[in-house]
């Protein structure tokens, strides 16, 4: 969701033009794909009219961001999206009014690598099977949650198949092949055990986008039920690293759990 910037005016109102959830607006599937891939931000500062019911009719930029692809998409996304509770006039009757505001666009700072790459959460555990420490490795791995998600026993307990008592440390990783092959991970330590939650493979456009995924395996149990094809998993909110030109490109991704016992 991207930030939007305040102010608002009316025609002679007595109660000027109210906002609707200004901030559903616009968001970051706005983004042009263009600005993205050309890693252009800005803010675009922009004037609506509103009618007497409230629905913005005419879209004008007050100061451009200095890019034509910012500037469109912020109109189009601000009539096709925005609503408001309509000003009323002297005569206490609805009337038409003026809107202005600004639309900060920033590219994702969570931006994915399209390289091949291994990202992991490392959790430490005690003979009780509570949570000693937790640790992140890069790249960032908020799209599996980090420790904020698997640093809570609660999850882990969910997603391995061992008692947590009985485990020294559980790590889970997400692995990312851009080589065209499955995803393969680092070997793992002596006496540890590997299992596949799942594999997907996703074909990313050249704006970051996911374009497709297909689900290859998913080993998650009932409980979890992860899978990033889903509307609701990793497919409606990552955003890879825009590339400056060239066809989309296929990821492999693993998501796994390496457990050590004690």
């Amino acid at each position: 969701m991207l930030p939007l910037l305040l102010a608002a005016a009316a025609i002679s109102a007595s109660a000027a033009a109210v906002p609707i959830e200004p901030g559903n607006w616009v968001s970051s599937d706005d983004y042009p794909a263009k600005a993205m891939a050309d890693r252009t931000q800005g803010d675009v500062a922009f004037r609506v009219e509103i009618d007497v019911n409230g629905k913005p009719d005419a879209c004008g930029i007050l100061n451009s961001s200095g890019s034509q692809e910012l500037d469109v998409a912020t109109c189009d996304a601000v009539l096709t999206n925005a609503h408001f509770k309509p000003a009323i006039g002297q005569d206490s009757k609805p009337i038409r009014a003026y809107y202005s505001s600004v639309v900060r666009w920033t590219l994702p700072e969570d931006a994915m690598p399209w390289e091949s790459s291994v990202a992991f959460v490392h959790v430490e555990l005690n003979g009780d099977g509570s949570v000693i420490n937790c640790t992140e490795g890069p790249p960032k791995v908020s799209r599996i949650g980090g420790c904020t998600a698997f640093g809570r026993a609660a999850l882990l307990s969910q997603v391995v198949a061992s008692p947590l008592a009985k485990l020294r440390s559980v790590e889970v990783r997400f692995v990312q092949d851009a080589s065209g092959r499955p995803a393969v991970a680092d070997p793992i330590p002596a006496a540890a055990l590997r299992n596949i939650l799942g594999r997907w493979t996703l074909v990313i456009n050249p704006a970051g986008k996911i374009e497709s995924c297909r689900k290859e395996e998913n080993n998650t149990p009932t409980s979890f039920m992860l899978d990033f094809c889903d509307p609701s998993g990793l497919v409606s909110s990552a955003h890879y690293a825009p590339l400056q030109s060239g066809p989309s490109r296929t990821l492999h991704v693993t998501l796994e759990t390496v457990t050590q016992p004690r």
